[in-house]
C-alpha cells in the first residue's frame, strides 16, 4: 500500500482505487502481449529495454542479422554470435540507431552500402571478426559516426579513401591485425583533419613486407618510401557529368579547384527517378550529404539525396544503395516477314527494328515508377521472335514482384503491342535475378566480380598464375500467391547472393610486392644498378599479375634509375630497364587505371619510354631495339649533311618477326617499302632552327608502341552505347623527337605511314598526343592531314611538328556499307545518261546560228561542257584501274576538282545572268559580259586547284579507298567553301525569281498563261542553278539514307534535266532538233526563224512588266525577257 500512497490523486474510497489498479494491470498485460506479437524476438531470445530502444541479442547463436528488430532501436548488440555476412539491407530500416555492436562474430564480408542509412550511428564495433579487407564504400553516409573498432581481425589492407567521407570520425582502432600493410590514406587523412582543427586518433601497427619480422610501424606514420608526396585529393579529379532520368548523356569532365570529389544526386520527381552527376568539392559535398539525415529515409515526391565519392568517374552508378535494379527477359513474336538480315546484329534492318521496339517500350514504361532501359538482344526465326532485356532501376523499397506485375500490366494493356504487330499470346516475361558487382581483396589479389545472373559461376584469371578464381551467384527461389497473378501463371522470383570466392588455385602474390619494396628501398648507383635492374626485369615478367601497389613501386624504381642512364652500359638500359617497361605494359588495364589515378603511373611509364632514347649512352652511329610492346631508335646527327631520317618498323621475310630500322633518307627513298610503319623527317628539318638550337643538337630519337594502352589509361574514355560509333586508335604509336628542342610549324611536313589494326575502320584522322598543361591530355588533329589511303591496309599522314602520332578511326560493323553499292550503281548510270544529254544539248545550241549567238546559250554551252567533262572523269577516271599510280591518281583528283568547281562557277554565272534578265531587266550594253564571265568561271577554279597542288607538295590530294580526292582540310577550304558560297548565291537568285513570278501572276496581262508553264519554268531554273546539290547537306541523321538516294538521283541526272527543259521543252531549241529529225518541215522552220530574228532586231529591251514575258507559243511556257548581248545583238532569254 506504500505504492498507493504515491499516487498523485486522492480517491474517496479504496474500492475506486482498486478498480483503477486492476484496469492498469490489465492494460499493461495487453500491451505486453501486443508488443510480444509485434516483436517476437524480444520475447524469444533477445532482451529489449527502454520501450524497445535498447535490444541485446548477444550470444544467441545467430547466423545472420535477425529480422523483426523494432525500427525505433537506438542501441543494438549482436555480439558473440556466428554471423558471417553483413548484407546490403540488414540495417536499412534502422534510421534511429546510434550504437551497434557486431564484435566477436565470424564476419568475413560486409557488402557495400550495408550501413548506408545509419545516419545517426555514433559507435560501430566490428572487433574480433575475420575481415580481411575494408572496401572503399564500406563506411559511407554515416555522417554522425565518431568511433570504429576494427581490432583483432585479419585485415591486410584497406581501400583508398575508406574513411574519407566520415566528417565526424574521431577514433579508428585497428590493433592486432598482424598482416596489416602500411598505407597512405590514414596518415594523409589525419594530417588533413589536423589542418581542419579536428583530431583523429588512429591506433594500430602495420608492416612493410620486406621487414615483416623486424619492424612494426604506427598505422598513421607517414612513410616517405611508400607514400612519397601522397595527397588526399587529386590535383584534377575526373567525374561523370549528366542529368536526366536515365542519365544516358554521361560525359567525363575535369574537376578544377581544391579538394575535387564527385557528386551524385538522386531525386524523385513525380514517379520518375532523376540522376544528376557532377563535380564538387569535399566540403560542399559533405555538407550536402549531411542533409540526407532528414530526407533520405522516406522517399516521396521531391526527395533529393546526395552521395559523394572520389576517384576516376566514381559516380558511375548508385554505390550507396538507395536504389536497386532488376533484370527481366521479355520474349515476343512479331507478325513480320522474316529477313536474314534480322539475325545479323550489324545490319541496318536489325538496328532499325530493334531501335523502334526499344523506343516504344521505353515510352510505355515511362508511366511506371523508376527508370527503364530496353534493349533488344537478338531476333530468331521463324516467325520473327524478339528476345528483349528490360533493365529497371527503382527505389529500394519497391520489390521485384511489384516491378514485374507493373511491367506485365503495361504489356497487356498497351496499344504499343498492337502497333508492333505483337502476338499477345506469345509474350513471356521472366525474372533474371542478379548478383551485384563487387570487389573483394585478399592475399591473392583484388578481384572484381561483375554483375551476374543468378545460378551462374563466374571465372576470373588469377593474378599470380594462369589458373582461375571462381565464384557462384546463388539464387533462392521465392513463391508468391497465385491470386496475385490471376491472368497468367505467375513467375518464380528469387534472391541472389554471392558465395565465397574459390581462390584455391591462385598463388599468393606477396612475393611480388615484397621484392619490389626491397628494390625500392635501395639507394641506386652505378655499382648496383645492373643487379637491381635484373631483379626488376625478373619481377616484371609477372606483370600480368601486378596489383596497383606493384605498378606504383615499379614506376618509382624506374624513375629512380633514370638519372643513371647516361652513365651506364647501353646493354643495361636496353636489356634490363627498357625491357622491364615493355613487360609492365602487359599489366591488366584496370590495374594500370587505378595506379594512374593514385600515382600517375602511366604518365611515369611514358616519360621513361621517352627519356631512354633521349639520354641513353650512344657510342655507335645508331641504336635500335624492338620488343613485343615497344621499340626505340636513336641516331647521331650530321648537321652539315643532314638528309633526313626514316624510322621504320618492318616485317621480316617470314612475316612473324619485326625489326625497327633507321634510314638516313627521306620518305621519297623508302616509300615503296610498303611492308612497314614508318615516320620520316624531311631534309629541311634543321633549317627552321636557331643557331643556339643547332649547337644543342646531337641526336634524333624515335620510339614506337604497339598499342595505345598507356594513352587509354591516361585518357580513360567512357564506353558508349551500341548505336554510337566507337573511336579508338587503329595503328601503332610512332614518335620522333629532338631532345630539348621543340619543332613546330614546318614548311615541309614530316610524313608517316600506318598499317591498320582493324581493316574495317573508316573516317580516319591523323592525330598527335596533345598533353599541353592546363587541359586534359587527348588526341588532336591540329597540323596533321591524310595524304594517302590504301583501303583496308594502310593510311599515310603528314604533320607540321614533332611528337607522338597515331591513327584515330571509327571502327564499327558499318551498316552504311549495305547501301554503298546501289548508290554507286545509281551514280554511274546517272552520270552516263547526263553525259549523253549534255553532249546533245551542246550540239543543239551550237548547230543553230541563232541560238549560239544568244548570251543565254553561250553560258549554257560552257556549263554543259564543264559538267560533261566532270561526269566523264567521275565515270571513267575514278576507278581502281585508272588510279594505281599515285601520280595518275592525284591528276584525276585534281581534274575532277577543277571541272566540278568550273561547273559550279558557271551555275553562278547563270544565276547572275537570270537576275539581270528577269528581275532587273537591263537594256544597257554589258560591256564584255561574256568575256569577264569566261575568265572568272574558267580561271578562278584553275587558281584554286594550282594552289591546292602547290600547298603541301600535292599531298592535299590523297588516296581514299581505291581512288584519290581532297584531304579533309583541303576539301573544306578548296571545294566545299566555294560550293556553299555559290549555292547560297543561287538560292537567293532563285527566291527573287519566285517573287517576280508571283508579282507577274497578279498582273492581269498574264491571266491567260497556264499555271503549269510557270511551274515548268521554275523547275528548269532549279536544276540549271544546281540547287539539287543542296540535298548533300541533308545526308546526315535519321533520314540520311533517303537524302543520299535523292542526291545520287537528282545530282547525277542534272544533265538530263537540262536537256529536257532547255532542248525538248524550249521551242526554238526543239525546232532545231526537228530540223534534223523532220526534214519535211525545214522550210517552215527557216521562215519561223527569220520571223523571230526580225522580231529581235525591231524590239527594244523594256521593263518586264511592260513587255511580253512569255513566248507567244503556248507550248513553251518558259519565262523570257529581252536583253542585249555583248555584241549588240538583241535576244530573247528564256528560262
Amino acid at each position: 500500500m506504500v505504492g498507493l500512497n504515491l499516487l498523485p490523486c486522492h480517491f474517496k474510497s479504496k474500492e475506486t482505487l482498486f478498480k483503477l489498479c486492476l484496469i492498469f494491470l490489465i492494460h499493461t498485460a495487453v500491451m505486453d502481449s501486443i508488443s510480444s506479437a509485434i516483436y517476437p524476438l524480444c520475447e524469444s531470445f533477445c532482451k529489449c529495454r527502454n520501450n524497445h530502444k535498447e535490444i541485446n541479442c548477444e550470444d544467441t547463436n545467430l547466423t545472420s542479422v535477425p529480422k523483426g528488430i523494432p525500427e525505433t532501436v537506438t542501441h543494438l548488440r549482436l555480439s558473440k554470435n556466428d554471423i558471417r555476412f553483413i548484407n546490403r539491407d540488414d540495417f536499412s530500416k534502422y534510421h534511429q540507431l546510434e550504437i551497434l555492436y557486431l564484435d566477436n562474430n565470424e564476419i568475413v564480408q560486409i557488402q557495400n552500402g550495408a550501413f548506408r542509412n545509419l545516419q545517426k550511428l555514433k559507435s560501430l564495433n566490428l572487433s574480433n571478426n575475420k575481415l580481411s579487407y575494408i572496401q572503399p564504400n564500406t563506411f559511407q553516409h554515416m555522417a554522425s559516426l565518431e568511433e570504429i573498432n576494427l581490432n583483432n581481425n585479419n585485415i591486410r589492407s584497406y581501400g583508398k579513401d575508406s574513411f574519407l567521407f566520415l566528417p565526424n570520425i574521431r577514433t579508428i582502432q585497428m590493433n592486432n591485425n598482424s598482416e596489416l600493410w602500411c598505407g597512405c590514406h590514414l596518415p594523409a587523412l589525419k594530417r588533413y583533419m589536423k589542418q581542419m582543427n579536428q583530431s583523429l586518433n588512429v591506433s594500430g601497427k602495420c608492416i612493410l613486407p620486406e621487414q615483416r619480422d623486424k619492424t612494426l610501424w604506427d598505422l598513421d606514420a607517414e612513410l616517405q618510401n611508400i607514400c612519397g608526396n601522397y595527397q588526399l585529393f587529386d590535383k584534377a579529379g575526373h567525374c561523370l557529368q549528366c542529368s536526366g532520368s536515365n542519365c544516358s548523356n554521361q560525359q567525363t569532365m575535369t574537376c578544377p579547384g581544391p579538394e575535387p570529389v564527385c557528386m551524385h544526386i538522386i531525386s524523385v520527381i513525380g514517379i520518375t527517378l532523376k540522376s544528376e552527376k557532377s563535380c564538387s568539392t569535399y566540403k560542399k559535398c559533405i555538407a550536402a550529404e549531411h542533409k540526407n539525415m532528414n530526407t533520405c529515409n522516406n522517399w516521396t515526391n521531391g526527395t533529393s539525396c546526395v552521395s559523394c565519392c572520389k576517384g576516376y568517374n566514381c559516380n558511375v552508378g548508385d554505390s550507396i544503395g538507395w536504389t536497386h535494379s532488376f533484370l527481366f527477359n521479355l520474349t515476343i513474336t512479331v507478325s513480320k516477314d522474316f529477313s536474314k538480315d534480322l539475325v545479323n546484329t550489324r545490319s541496318k534492318e536489325y538496328h532499325d527494328l530493334a531501335k523502334n521496339i526499344s523506343r516504344l517500350l521505353e515510352e510505355e514504361f515511362s508511366k511506371l515508377h523508376g527508370t527503364y532501359i530496353v534493349k533488344v538482344k537478338y531476333f530468331r526465326r521463324p516467325p520473327v521472335t524478339a528476345y528483349i532485356s528490360i533493365y529497371c532501376t527503382v527505389l529500394i523499397h519497391t520489390s521485384e514482384v511489384e516491378v514485374w506485375y507493373n511491367i506485365y500490366n503495361i504489356l497487356n494493356s498497351s496499344n504499343t503491342m498492337d502497333y508492333l504487330n505483337v502476338q499477345r499470346d506469345t509474350m513471356k516475361l521472366t525474372s533474371a535475378t542478379l548478383c551485384n558487382e563487387e570487389t573483394v581483396s585478399s592475399k591473392k589479389g583484388t578481384f572484381h566480380w561483375p554483375t551476374t545472373n543468378g545460378g551462374t559461376i563466374v571465372r576470373i584469371p588469377c593474378h599470380a598464375n594462369d589458373a582461375e578464381a571462381t565464384r557462384r551467384c546463388f539464387t533462392r527461389v521465392k513463391g508468391f500467391p497465385n491470386e496475385v497473378f490471376q491472368e497468367k501463371p505467375y513467375p518464380h522470383f528469387g534472391i541472389s547472393m554471392w558465395g565465397e570466392p574459390d581462390l584455391s588455385l591462385c598463388y599468393d602474390m606477396d612475393w611480388i610486392t615484397e621484392a619490389l619494396q626491397n628494390i625500392s628501398s635501395s639507394d641506386f648507383d652505378e655499382n648496383n644498378i645492373e643487379k637491381n635492374s635484373k631483379k626488376l626485369l625478373g619481377i616484371s615478367e609477372s606483370a600480368r599479375y601486378f596489383q596497383e601497389i606493384d605498378v606504383v613501386l615499379s614506376t618509382d624504381i624506374l624513375e629512380k634509375m633514370m638519372p643513371l642512364v647516361p652513365d651506364i652500359s647501353t646493354n643495361i638500359t636496353t636489356n634490363n630497364i627498357l625491357q622491364s617497361v615493355n613487360n609492365m605494359i602487359d599489366t591488366p588495364e584496370d590495374v594500370l587505371v587505378t595506379a594512374q589515378e593514385s600515382n600517375q603511373s602511366a604518365n611515369g611509364m611514358l616519360a621513361v619510354i621517352e627519356r631512354i632514347p633521349n639520354e641513353i649512352s650512344l657510342k655507335e652511329q645508331q641504336l635500335t631495339t624492338l620488343y613485343s610492346n615497344l621499340g626505340i631508335g636513336v641516331s647521331k646527327v650530321d648537321k652539315d649533311n643532314f638528309e633526313g631520317f626514316t624510322y621504320a618498323i618492318e616485317s621480316e621475310n617470314n612475316g612473324t618477326q619485326k625489326t625497327n630500322t633507321i634510314y638516313n633518307a627521306s620518305y621519297a627513298e623508302v616509300e615503296n617499302m610498303m611492308v612497314m610503319d614508318f615516320i620520316t623527317l624531311p631534309n629541311s628539318l634543321l633549317k627552321h632552327l636557331k643557331s643556339e638550337e643547332l649547337l644543342r643538337i646531337s641526336r634524333v630519337s624515335f620510339h614506337s608502341l604497339r598499342t595505345d594502352k598507356l594513352y587509354r589509361v591516361i585518357q580513360k574514355p567512357l564506353k558508349k552505347k551500341m548505336e554510337v560509333l566507337e573511336q579508338f586508335v587503329n595503328s601503332q604509336i610512332i614518335a620522333a623527337n629532338i631532345p630539348n628542342i621543340q619543332i613546330t610549324n614546318l614548311d615541309k611536313p614530316i610524313t608517316m605511314s600506318f598499317s591498320l589494326i582493324h581493316k574495317s575502320g573508316y573516317n580516319p584522322r591523323c592525330v598527335y598526343w596533345d598533353d599541353t598543361p592546363g587541359q586534359d591530355p587527348h588526341w588532336s588533329t591540329k597540323g596533321c592531314n591524310i595524304y594517302n589511303i590504301v583501303q583496308g591496309e594502310r593510311i599515310s599522314c603528314s604533320c607540321n611538328h614533332l611528337t607522338s602520332f597515331a591513327l584515330l578511326m571509327d571502327v564499327y560493323g558499318n551498316e552504311k556499307d549495305v547501301d554503298v553499292k546501289p548508290i554507286s550503281i545509281i551514280s554511274s548510270i546517272g552520270c552516263g545518261i547526263s553525259i549523253v544529254c549534255l553532249i546533245l544539248t551542246i550540239i543543239v545550241h551550237v548547230s543553230s546560228k541563232t541560238l549560239r549567238k544568244g548570251l543565254f546559250s553561250k553560258i549554257l554551252i560552257n556549263l554543259c561542257i564543264a559538267l560533261a567533262i566532270a561526269n566523264f572523269i567521275f565515270l571513267v577516271g575514278m576507278r581502281p584501274y585508272a588510279t594505281k599510280d599515285i601520280i595518275a591518281c592525284k591528276a584525276v583528283a585534281a581534274l575532277l576538282h577543277y571541272f566540278l568547281t568550273v561547273s559550279i562557277m558557271w551555275m553562278a554565272v547563270e544565276a547572275s545572268h537570270i537576275y539581270l534578265a528577269v528581275v532587273v531587266v537591263f537594256n544597257k550594253y554589258m560591256t564584255n559580259y561574256m568575256l569577264k564571265s569566261t575568265v572568272i568561271a574558267w580561271g578562278l577554279p584553275a587558281i584554286i586547284v594550282i594552289l591546292t597542288l602547290a600547298i603541301n607538295n600535292t599531298n592535299n590530294y590523297i588516296r581514299i579507298a581505291e581512288v584519290c580526292w581532297l584531304s579533309q582540310t583541303s576539301f573544306y577550304a578548296a571545294f566545299l567553301f566555294p560550293v556553299v558560297a555559290v549555292l547560297l548565291f543561287n538560292l537567293t537568285i532563285f527566291s527573287l525569281i519566285i517573287g517576280r513570278l508571283i508579282s507577274m501572276k497578279n498582273d492581269k496581262k498574264f491571266e491567260h498563261k497556264a499555271r503549269k508553264l510557270r511551274l515548268f519554268g521554275i523547275i528548269g531554273v532549279f536544276f540549271l542553278l544546281g540547287l539539287s546539290w543542296i540535298l548533300a547537306f541533308f545526308t546526315f541523321g535519321e533520314a540520311a539514307l533517303v537524302f543520299k538516294y535523292l542526291f545520287a538521283i537528282f545530282n547525277t541526272l542534272q544533265g538530263l534535266f537540262i536537256f529536257i527543259f532547255y532542248c525538248l521543252y524550249k521551242k526554238d531549241a526543239r525546232d532545231v532538233i526537228c530540223m534534223y529529225l523532220c526534214i519535211q518541215k525545214k522550210e517552215d522552220l527557216k521562215s519561223n526563224t527569220k520571223y523571230k530574228t526580225n522580231t529581235q532586231d525591231s524590239s527594244e529591251g523594256k521593263m518586264l512588266g511592260k513587255q511580253n514575258l512569255y513566248n507567244s507559243d503556248s507550248s513553251s511556257g518558259a519565262v523570257s525577257s529581252k536583253v542585249t548581248n555583248s555584241d549588240g545583238d538583241k535576244m530573247n532569254t528564256r528560262l
